[in-house]
């Protein structure tokens, strides 16, 4: 289990990537949903960085899927997203090493073309509970794995 307290989190003010959900030419998102993405510190970015590996060397994948979403219509990858088992109400999103928030899972599968970018985009989306690993490819492809977690 992931534990994120007030300490690992900074103002939205500030966080480099905040711009895709302020601005006109890119997304604007609502008050209350700007108010529900928690930036983290780096401090805790760096720690989030390095989870995806370890999840994949140290726990065996109980189940994997994936989805290309250059070629399937919107509907389709949001069909897609719902449909995986998850039960987590927040999710950690990593972007590198300095970039990360905590997001609540409805939000970022509702938006998330404004969390995940084709072309330039490496994101990793683990839950706090550590249990699953999505990850967003710059390429245009999800790959959803769930892990026996130690």
């Amino acid at each position: 289990m992931l534990v994120i307290g007030p300490s690992d989190l900074s103002s939205i003010d500030t966080f480099p990537l905040v711009w895709r959900w302020t601005q006109v030419s890119h997304a604007v998102l609502s008050d209350e949903e700007i108010a529900s993405i928690e930036p983290l510190r780096v401090e805790k970015a760096r720690e989030l960085q390095k989870l995806p590996r370890a999840l994949e060397q140290n726990s065996p994948l109980r189940e994997v899927r994936e989805i290309n979403t250059d070629v399937l219509p919107e509907q389709d990858i949001l069909t897609w997203l719902r449909h995986i088992p998850i039960i987590d109400d927040a999710v950690l999103v990593s972007w590198d090493e300095e970039t990360g928030i905590r997001v609540p899972w409805s939000l970022f599968v509702r938006r998330w073309d404004d969390f995940c970018y084709p072309s330039s985009d490496d994101v990793s989306i683990i839950p706090l509970s550590d249990q699953w690993l999505l990850q967003y490819w710059h390429y245009g492809q999800f790959s959803w794995k769930h892990v026996n977690a130690t």
